[in-house]
């Protein structure tokens, strides 16, 4: 450590002076203090020791592509994963490459904050160009969660190049923040059913398509289960003796759980295993209680021909919590049924402010 004389940034302030395959560095650590520049010395000699580590292999041959590839191997071998998160991830990784398509060549030392902040602007503003079928023009940029993705991959794969020393820093994750890379997702927004819209599309589609896909919006609307859930709920989940019923949570730590039976649902699955049983002369057991995997396209046609809002499966669960909400059910207890680890503070943002007649009406029951 050393002090700038007469050509340094500062004079009078210290420098770290150290060495990387025999190249000499001297980077300003901005005090003139000497236990503060010892500190800053310290701190920032972990990141010249990870360039350091990088040795041992020539870091001169490796691009991004290497670790885009690499991270799509361990995507599509990681068995901890679901198909439809590493069909998530696999997107996202080629969203990154349509968007950035210098990367590829790009040597990870040599990526600048000009050309992150370059890149997240097209991401954002230009999207990959695609062109929806049957649509006339490409579809310009991409919804704020698409763009965080997509930002938070480039991010991962920069530590990748940390840890493997082929930069000394992730330049995305250090100025995300300050350059605003990513884009607020507000939950808050989204439209939320309403009782007469549920019940005309009920109606819409049993007639349409069917006892079984009736059934099903039921289900989800009664239970509030993700969609993954209602796939995974059999029989032998369903206790009908205590009005309990335990959903195969797979999402988050506490999505496993037991959640009492409402009204409506429990007459609903009563209903539903009588009919069964009767049906077929035998235990329910390990049979799946949902009879399809999904109602998005059912769903979308109801709406279509009601012309009412498009909604898709998890519409369903928010219609649940919603209505739970409306019915005065604590917000913790209504995550808890929703299988939330927050305690309640997505619910708040999400739907606090979307039922403005019901607000009105709790309001106007406020005495003093």
């Amino acid at each position: 450590m050393q002090k700038y004389i007469s050509n340094g940034p500062k004079n009078g302030d210290y420098y770290a002076v150290y060495k990387i395959d025999g190249k000499v560095h001297r980077d300003a650590l901005d005090t003139s203090d000497y236990k503060t520049a010892v500190r800053l010395k310290n701190k920032h000699m972990k990141t010249v020791e990870r360039l350091r580590s990088g040795r041992g292999f020539d870091k001169s041959l490796v691009t991004f592509d290497q670790l885009l590839n690499e991270y799509e191997k361990r995507t599509n071998q990681d068995a901890s994963l679901k198909a439809a998160t590493k069909v998530d991830r696999i997107y996202t990784l080629k969203r990154l490459k349509r968007t950035f398509p210098s990367l590829a060549e790009m040597k990870p030392a040599r990526l600048s904050l000009l050309d992150v902040t370059k890149w997240a602007d097209t991401l954002k503003n230009k999207g990959t160009n695609f062109t929806p079928p049957g649509a006339k023009k490409a579809r310009k940029g991409n919804s704020p969660r698409l763009i965080n993705r997509t930002v938070r991959l480039l991010s991962t794969i920069c530590d990748m190049a940390v840890a493997k020393g082929l930069a000394a820093d992730n330049v995305v994750r250090k100025n995300m923040k300050l350059e605003r890379l990513t884009v607020k997702d507000d939950p808050s927004k989204g439209y939320i059913l309403k009782k007469k819209e549920f019940e005309a599309i009920l109606q819409k589609l049993e007639a349409t398509a069917g006892k079984s896909f009736s059934f099903s919006m039921r289900l989800i609307a009664y239970s509030g289960c993700r969609i993954g859930e209602a796939r995974s709920l059999k029989w032998q989940h369903v206790d009908l003796e205590n009005k309990r019923l335990r959903i195969p949570g797979e999402k988050t730590a506490s999505a496993d759980r037991v959640v009492p039976m409402n009204g409506p649902l429990y007459d609903l699955l009563k209903s539903k295993s009588s009919e069964i049983t009767a049906l077929a002369g035998e235990e329910l057991g390990s049979q799946k209680v949902m009879p399809i995997n999904c109602l998005n396209k059912r769903l979308a046609d109801a709406c279509g021909s009601l012309e009412i809002n498009r909604i898709t499966n998890h519409d369903l669960r928010d219609y649940f919590a919603t209505t739970c909400l409306e019915n005065k059910v604590p917000v913790h207890t209504v995550a808890a049924w929703l299988g939330h680890i927050d305690g309640g503070a997505l619910l708040l943002r999400r739907y606090a402010h979307l039922r403005d007649q019901h607000a009105a009406e709790m309001a106007a029951a406020v005495t003093f």
